[in-house]
């Protein structure tokens, strides 16, 4: 069988990880052929060698989001380090999705649902927040994520809720004149659902503020090590090793 091992020039934390990954995916693939097209392993591989080129074009100039372990292999087996350094570009692309909030609209929108406007909505909340808050580290911004889906969750129910009370003087106009209609869930549960589903995504909302003020309650103190001497004002402080406690 084609080795899959990396030996890159460089050892990398991720190379043992990174090929048994890519191992499994090549042997999946060989047992799908396998049992598909009644081929040997032995075909499997050698019409993966016969297509190499084709797949190490696709490998460099598909989206990140494509990017898959078997094109990763096919990358690796002509050269470890070009695998490598291509998926380097693919956590930095998945990097800069993250940080700038498209990761956490997208998980917030509906497969079949998803537009532009839709998606600017989704940023304008997550950026009004963040700049307010000024988020630090990972987790701050995690939080800032989890606050924008939040209240994009509790806009999407408030208006649906609307839209049913509006529906329910509707329905009654339709009974007046006879119309007929499909039977449906009555229009007194719809709104109580949608208004418990805002109400949900409101106690989200909340918990996740209380989770980042908690946190920047609860962040580590100033630390300062081996001053001799702080002028404050016409007082001078004398301080020795202080290892720990706020200085405010």
């Amino acid at each position: 069988m084609i080795s899959t091992a990396f030996e890159p020039s460089e050892p990398s934390a991720e190379a043992q990880p990174l090929a048994q990954e890519v191992s499994r995916a090549v042997r999946r693939h060989v047992q799908a052929h396998v049992r598909e097209f009644e081929v040997t392993p032995e075909d499997s591989l050698k019409g993966l060698e016969q297509n190499a080129e084709c797949r190490e074009q696709r490998a460099l100039s598909c989206e990140p989001s494509h990017f898959s372990w078997m094109d990763f292999y096919a990358l690796s087996q002509r050269d470890p380090e070009l695998g490598l350094q291509r998926w380097k570009e693919i956590k930095e692309a998945a990097r800069q999705e993250l940080q700038s909030g498209h990761r956490a609209a997208i998980a917030n929108e509906g497969t079949f649902s998803s537009s532009a406007w839709q998606r600017a909505q989704f940023l304008a909340i997550r950026d009004g927040l963040a700049a307010d808050w000024e988020p630090h580290n990972g987790i701050e911004r995690s939080l800032i994520d989890m606050l924008a889906q939040a209240y994009a969750n509790q806009l999407f129910w408030q208006e649906r809720m609307m839209c049913y009370a509006c529906l329910e003087s509707k329905t009654e106009l339709m009974k007046t004149n006879s119309w007929a209609e499909h039977p449906r869930v009555s229009d007194a549960q719809a709104v109580d659902q949608a208004a418990q589903m805002v109400d949900r995504f409101n106690r989200v909302f909340m918990r996740s503020l209380r989770a980042l003020r908690d946190l920047r309650r609860h962040a580590p103190s100033l630390v300062m090590r081996n001053v001799g001497q702080v002028n404050v004002a016409e007082n001078q402080l004398h301080l020795g090793d202080v290892h720990s406690g706020a200085i405010s």
